[in-house]
Parts: structure tokens; C-alpha cells; sequence
């Protein structure tokens, strides 16, 4: 498994999974697994590309993976920043979003925008990038943001109404 970020978690039928981002895998082909979310099942040893060219997304941006979102098993909250300059930040598909894939079923929907510059912020670098983080029931997840190159890092929450437990 790669070293990039990634997040311990686990499928609804209880195996626990490898849940990170995959660049450059040595492979050229349509079905590598590369991907800015990349699930393993580490039972089995099944699993691959989520989000990702896979799948029809593209390549994969920088960002970050959170799987804490322990009452619902395989829902697994993505930021994404593009590593561009910042002249093109928001205007890639995967530009500065806040994703939920579900795992289980492959599903991914974006839930907003966080507006976090991350390693192209002039001033905070890495500091910059959004890290979003779920409750554990899913229904509300936390970011910071640049809000767009600022000098500081905010905290947001988004909540996410029409869950029903």
C-alpha cells in the first residue's frame, strides 16, 4: 500500500479497510488504481479506486481522507486541493471539494466547497489545507479554510441535515 494519506475504517459487512489516495501505481493503463480515494478490504484483499480515472474521475489532486465516521461503516469524507498553481484553484472538477464516497456501494457526492488554498497559500502552506473531519454519526464534518489565500485558517462545520439514524 502507498504512503500518502490515508485512513483506517471499515465496510458495512464489518472488514476493516485501507481508505487513502494512490498517485503514480506503475501502471498506464484504464484500469490502474489510482485515485484520490482508494479503498482495500484488508480481509479479503479486494477493493481499488473509488474516486479515481477508474471511475471516471480525474486524476487525482492533492488532499485528504477521513474514515471517523464510525456509525457508518464505508462512508468516508474526501478534501481535495488541487496542486496546481494557484491561478487554477476551483476550476478542476476535483477543485477545492468536500466529497462522501460510500464504499459499500461506490457512491460519491459532493457536499461543498471549502475554498482552502492549501500548499499554494503565500503564507501557510500546508497549514492552508482543509483536513475535513466527520462526527462519528456522519451527520456533521469539520474543515479549515483559508477561505481563498487568507493569512489565517478557520474552522467550518457542515451539517448534513437528511441523515436519519
Amino acid at each position: 500500500m502507498p504512503d500518502n494519506h490515508a485512513s483506517l475504517g471499515q465496510l458495512a459487512n464489518g472488514h476493516d479497510t485501507w481508505n487513502g489516495a494512490v498517485y503514480d501505481d506503475g501502471n498506464d493503463d484504464a484500469l490502474s488504481n489510482v485515485g484520490i480515494l482508494v479503498t482495500w478490504d484488508m480481509t479479503n484483499g479486494t477493493g481499488g479506486a473509488v474516486i479515481g480515472p477508474k471511475t471516471g474521475w480525474p486524476y487525482p489532486p492533492d488532499g485528504h481522507i477521513s474514515a471517523m465516521a464510525y456509525k457508518q461503516p464505508g462512508w468516508i469524507f474526501v478534501s481535495t486541493i488541487p496542486s496546481d498553481a494557484a491561478g487554477l484553484q476551483g476550476k478542476t472538477l476535483l477543485g477545492l471539494e468536500n466529497l462522501i464516497a460510500d464504499t459499500n456501494s461506490g457512491a460519491v457526492c459532493r457536499v461543498g466547497r471549502h475554498r482552502s488554498w492549501g500548499k499554494n497559500n503565500s503564507v501557510l502552506d500546508y497549514w492552508a489545507e482543509p483536513h475535513t473531519v466527520p462526527s462519528p454519526s456522519g451527520t456533521r464534518a469539520v474543515f479549515g479554510s483559508d477561505w481563498g489565500n487568507g493569512t489565517s485558517v478557520d474552522s467550518y462545520v457542515l451539517e448534513l441535515p437528511s441523515y436519519s439514524p
